[in-house]
């Protein structure tokens, strides 16, 4: 007995694989175990020794390692997909751009004169897509937005309009006409896609083409020319029939017509957006008296009285004023006969100083 208490004792830090052989000591020493014989005893021993050997010395097994989990798949999100909300064309918008003048001349005719003039404009590749700056998140994505969006209009190509302006002259005159392109705007909303989902909607405004606009016509009488029986008197005439001209054309507020009007030395001196600028305060123009002061084979002086009303302060301010404009013949068979090279403006009041 006292054995095996020793032997319980010595087994007890290797449990459970040490005190499995207990388990069948009834089988291998039947009987009681006070009464165990030392041969039984000495059994057990050896049984217990063998199992030491195959490995209970080593103490507990390890813990058991949880099996390891799969890496984390990533899924790649679907690309960017672009697709405009309207088609194109549906809602537009239009937008004008600087007036010019077409001229046509009839004074010899006797008839009246028609001619077809042929206008082209060439619509711009930089700045033909108008887009905000991207939503957030989508920021990093800007460049592939604007490049979506020109290739849905196709503008990456140059692009021309030409339209064509039927003109008349009435016989023995001339026939002013104003007109302007007017651009037009395709207004529309980008809408991005990831999949099936839209996921943002930009607005955006694109130039999709353009159009030939006629503001008004202005029709008026070529003035006659001096001939060799009237000599001085005749260019004298002519030359304050230009001066007249001018004037009106200034009054009406058609500077593209007056500019016309210019010999081309000035016009070279003084651009057309200059020129417009001079014109920026005037507001009314009145022609009191025109009348020729000197006239040579080679230029003229004519001399005008005007009230010119002046915006001044929210205010139109009227006074008269003196224009000396000086005018040189025209060469090459022009209609008319004088060019206007130069004018002097003088206010005769107080009032009409700046």
């Amino acid at each position: 007995m006292n054995r095996l208490r020793r032997l319980d004792t010595a087994l007890r830090p290797i449990y459970p694989c040490a005190m499995a052989p207990l388990r069948f000591a009834p089988s291998i020493c039947p009987g009681r175990l006070a009464h165990i014989p030392w041969r039984c005893a000495a059994a057990l021993g050896l049984l217990l020794g063998a199992l030491l050997l195959a490995g209970c010395a080593q103490g507990p097994l390890p813990p058991t390692q949880p099996p390891s989990r799969p890496p984390t798949r990533v899924e790649t999100p679907a690309p960017l997909e672009f697709q405009l909300a309207r088609p194109i064309g549906s809602q537009t918008s239009l937008q004008a751009q600087a007036p010019f003048t077409v001229t046509l001349e009839n004074c010899a005719g006797g008839q009246p004169r028609t001619q077809t003039f042929t206008e082209t404009l060439s619509l711009p590749l930089d700045g033909a897509v108008r887009l905000p700056s991207p939503p957030e998140g989508l920021q990093a994505e800007a460049g592939v937005i604007a490049a979506a969006a020109r290739s849905l209009y196709g503008l990456d190509r140059e692009r021309t309009i030409e339209e064509r302006l039927e003109a008349v002259a009435p016989p023995a005159g001339r026939a002013v006409y104003r007109a302007h392109w007017e651009e037009v705007w395709d207004e529309n909303t980008l809408q991005v896609h990831r999949g099936e989902e839209i996921i943002e909607t930009i607005p955006l405004s694109a130039l999709i083409g353009a159009r030939l606009v006629t503001e008004a016509v202005i029709t008026e009488t070529c003035p006659s020319r001096g001939t060799g029986g009237a000599g001085l008197a005749g260019d004298a005439q002519t030359a304050a029939a230009l001066v007249r001209a001018y004037l009106e054309r200034l009054s009406q507020e058609d500077y593209e017509g007056a500019y016309t009007l210019l010999a081309a030395d000035y016009r070279r001196r003084v651009p057309f957006d200059r020129y417009l600028e001079g014109y920026e305060p005037v507001a009314e123009i009145a022609v009191e008296d025109v009348q020729t002061t000197h006239v040579e084979p080679t230029y003229a002086v004519v001399e005008a009285h005007l009230t010119v009303g002046l915006r001044r302060q929210g205010q139109i301010v009227s006074a008269p004023w003196l224009a000396t404009y000086y005018l040189v013949r025209q060469m090459g068979g022009d209609p008319w006969e004088w060019a206007i090279a130069d004018v002097i403006m003088l206010p005769t009041s107080p009032m009409g100083m700046p």
